[in-house]
């Protein structure tokens, strides 16, 4: 009792905190973890890539230059001298837009558009030409020009395979469908080897605008820079794919990170630009370029190392305006990874991320570079996951099994040491780039085992008041043990090592009613004289008293006695409990053979109605009864292994007593004996029934099983469900077996084959011969062979030839006259040598008897 207390007391500390956990999981323990992590981020020192250079528009180059926004050409032409230096990759983090008025342009096409249409209205009007319009068509037709060259300008450096420019993602409406996007341009800027359900990704659709429609050509010029912040409003990872429709967008910083390495490996010196087609997930599901890992996450999620201390401090980084008036030397960007964008204050939107800083984007797609180049990100996958599951499966394990075998005081000694170890772990972890989050292990070790202190502390005492209670709890709970396994000759000897009070009423009522199922009513009787000393006026124990000594006394055990075969289970008198064999009830009889009685029954394990048939083997023999019970079993087990549609299940196999039964599949409908006698069979129904059977035998001797008793009567039909099932498998294959050698014949001989009539080893064609007798039947109405005595028909049998089959239905096909002609063949080497063979004729005269009918 006091380990199941211990134990009960340790699940509900595990259950308690579960429910807090779930309360609180909007964020109060994500925000513990992030700040572990933020602090780790603060306080680590890494050096940062030396390969990356920045180049910002910061307040020193928004000073300088007169004019605001940034012309087009301006920027050209600093891009142009920034390649000239032959840079591995040139990257934007800010769309030009953002420094040029590009929307200017989307003006002076609309003002083209007025003056188009003044031109064709003064035409309408008769007059060929307007000197002013003229004049303002020529200046129009300079500023586009210009404009356009400004344009090809930045186009042609893209194609230069050195620049990537960034896009913004934004979400759209579940009604709207555009990405803004003209399809035949996607693909060549899109992931397509894999799709959103291939990494952790949301299912929001999203749309984009770009600035220059024209680098969209370019393969390697597009990333995205949408961030993924935690409920805090701080950045700690990098979303390498965005989904665009069915597709994805790879984030700025893998984009640069993939182009750098076309354009410094060797392997690609003969193709050094970035093809989406490259990048392909290997077969853990991680990031491959042409076809070699990446070492990156599977999940598409990188936690980024920020690198602490001052910004200007970290990254070689140069001024927009010394680069733009040629200050600083074109070598200084020689095989650099050139990040260009906005630091200036006041128009520079920021980024808060996890050591604290509040970055540029240029700023932080060189901590993003950076930490990929350098192997610095921090790991966080499946391992991570399965060690914390572990880490929880531990604590729980010792909160229920453990803590309660120890003292108090060794209990928070190994509580607070353990707590300061996940604590230190998790960040020591960190400083490997590995992030195991242990923050929430530990509030649930720290909670359990003070709850489980303040429980065990009140329990104390209680306990010691309980020993003497707990020997005849004990004693119950083996009785009602015993009881449910059956063993109610135990379950009695308990219940009365119990105190006699009102508490052991309902046990031993129970018992009493268990006895009287299993038909032992002498058993019976003495549970509620036991039972009536307690109560004389429990219930109705007075009048089941009665009637239990009454059955005692004129049956004996009547229904378990083998010497009267077939007597039935079931009690003429509504007041004795309906008997069981196993776990089954039984119900009503619905049937009985030479040797048996099948029963209606119920599983009240499942509450499924199932149909028992109880065998009861008879004989002074007891040497030939063992070796009929041992048969039958193995047979019937047999049997039970068959599993198909069209053959009757067997669920269960028991033995009780001096019986032996099977429990089955309760099949509706009736058998095709009785459908004989009342000819409601039309001819293709009984070729369908011809053609199971055949199907359900070929099944039965794949699996080296014979039936040996194929007739109506052990085929059931059920027309409203159009099923159909064969039945008595094995156990008609026991009988039969062991009557041949006695020379007794049992069932009906009309179906037998000559071997089994003459006591021949059989095989799997004797039921050929057998479904052959029941389809003529079926058909004629008639039995191929008979004769008015047993002889005669077993001669008949043996030695002629049946009635021929088209005598009586000379309007039925002649293929199925044959077919039922060679299935009644005396020598089992002349019928089908298959039950599949004769399906598979059954069938194909199927279409000739449809024509006939």
């Amino acid at each position: 009792m006091r380990l199941g207390r211990s134990l009960r007391n340790g699940l509900i500390c595990c259950l308690s905190f579960a429910i807090v956990a779930g309360l609180l999981a909007s964020g109060f323990f994500q925000n513990m973890e992030n700040r572990v992590f933020d602090a780790h981020m603060r306080s680590h020192q890494l050096l940062v890539n030396e390969d990356i250079v920045l180049i910002t528009v910061d307040d020193y180059s928004v000073e300088k230059i007169s004019e605001w926004p940034i012309s087009s050409d301006l920027i050209a032409k600093t891009f142009d001298y920034i390649i000239q230096g032959n840079p591995s990759i040139l990257v934007s983090t800010n769309q030009l837009a953002q420094f040029a008025q590009d929307d200017s342009t989307g003006v002076l096409l609309d003002m083209q558009e007025e003056i188009n249409l003044r031109k064709a209205l003064l035409e309408s009007n008769g007059n060929s030409s307007d000197p002013v319009l003229n004049l303002l068509q020529e200046k129009m037709d300079d500023i586009l020009a210009l404009v356009d060259d400004e344009q090809k300008q930045i186009t042609n450096i893209a194609q230069s395979n050195k620049l990537i420019l960034p896009l913004q993602l934004h979400p759209i409406d579940a009604d709207s469908h555009s990405l803004d996007v003209p399809d035949n341009q996607l693909p060549k800027i899109l992931i397509q080897n894999f799709t959103a359900s291939d990494f952790e990704l949301n299912e929001q659709a999203y749309k984009l605008k770009l600035p220059i429609s024209e680098i969209m050509h370019v393969p390697a010029s597009i990333g995205h820079v949408n961030k993924t912040p935690s409920s805090d409003g701080v950045v700690r990872k990098e979303k390498f794919f965005w989904p665009l429709g069915d597709k994805l967008i790879p984030s700025l910083a893998l984009r640069t990170h993939l182009q750098h390495t076309v354009n410094t490996e060797d392997r690609f010196q003969n193709n050094p630009v970035f093809l989406p087609t490259q990048l392909t997930t290997g077969p853990q599901g991680q990031l491959q370029l042409a076809d070699r890992s990446l070492n990156f996450p599977d999940t598409g999620n990188l936690y980024t190392r920020f690198y602490s201390g001052q910004r200007s401090d970290l990254f070689e980084q140069y001024s927009f305006y010394d680069v733009f008036t040629e200050s600083i030397p074109d070598k200084s960007f020689e095989n650099k990874i050139v990040l260009f964008g906005l630091t200036a204050a006041g128009i520079t939107p920021r980024v808060k991320v996890s050591s604290g800083q509040n970055l540029a984007p240029v700023e932080y797609l060189a901590h993003a570079s950076s930490s990929m180049l350098n192997d610095d990100w921090v790991r966080r996958g499946n391992n991570q996951r399965i060690t914390e599951v572990v880490i929880y499966l531990l604590i729980a394990i010792y909160v229920v099994f453990i803590a309660h075998r120890l003292k108090l005081l060794t209990n928070i000694i190994l509580t607070v040491s353990t707590a300061l170890m996940l604590l230190v772990f998790e960040f020591g972890s960190l400083e490997f780039s590995y992030w195991y989050k242990l923050v929430t292990p530990m509030f649930f070790l720290l909670w359990c085992m003070i709850l489980l202190s303040i429980i065990n502390l009140r329990q104390r005492e209680s306990n010691y008041a309980r020993l003497g209670l707990e020997r005849n709890e004990t004693n119950l709970q083996l009785g009602l043990a015993f009881q449910n396994q059956g063993a109610l000759d135990l379950a009695f000897e308990k219940f009365l090592a119990c105190t006699p009070d009102n508490k052991m009423l309902a046990p031993l009522y129970n018992l009493g009613i268990e006895y009287e199922r299993k038909r032992q009513f002498a058993k019976a009787s003495t549970v509620y004289e036991h039972l009536m000393k307690i109560d004389a006026e429990h219930l109705d124990v007075p009048k089941r008293l009665h009637q239990t000594k009454t059955m005692a006394m004129n049956s004996t055990q009547q229904s378990f006695d083998t010497g009267s075969r077939l007597t039935s289970l079931l009690h003429s008198n509504a007041d004795i409990e309906k008997p069981r064999l196993g776990r089954y009830e039984l119900e009503r009889e619905i049937g009985r053979g030479a040797m048996s009685i099948v029963y209606a029954g119920k599983d009240p394990t499942i509450n499924r109605t199932v149909a028992i048939k109880v065998q009861n083997f008879s004989g002074d023999d007891q040497k030939v009864i063992a070796k009929m019970r041992a048969r039958f079993l193995t047979e019937a087990k047999t049997a039970g292994l068959l599993n198909h549609p069209d053959i009757i299940t067997i669920y269960d196999i028991g033995e009780e007593t001096d019986l032996i039964y099977i429990a089955m599949e309760y099949l509706n409908g009736e058998s095709l004996e009785s459908r004989i006698k009342n000819d409601q069979l039309d001819n293709l129904t009984i070729m369908d029934i011809s053609i199971r059977m055949a199907k359900a035998l070929d099944y039965a001797h794949e699996n080296k099983v014979v039936h040996r008793d194929v007739k109506p009567s052990n085929i059931i039909y059920d027309s409203k469900e159009n099923t159909v099932h064969l039945t008595d498998f094995g156990i008609a294959r026991l009988q039969d077996a062991h009557l041949t050698q006695t020379g007794q014949v049992l069932g009906t001989p009309s179906y037998m084959s000559p071997e089994q009539i003459t006591g021949k080893r059989v095989d799997h064609r004797t039921d050929l011969f057998s479904l052959g007798a029941t389809i003529y039947q079926l058909f004629t109405g008639k039995l191929p062979f008979q004769a008015d005595t047993m002889a005669t028909l077993l001669y008949k049998i043996t030695m002629e030839d049946p009635i021929p089959f088209d005598a009586i239905r000379p309007d039925l096909p002649d293929e199925l006259a044959r077919i039922i002609s060679k299935l009644l063949q005396k020598d089992p080497d002349d019928r089908y040598q298959t039950a599949s063979e004769l399906a598979k004729a059954l069938e194909d005269c199927k279409n000739s008897l449809k024509n006939t009918t």
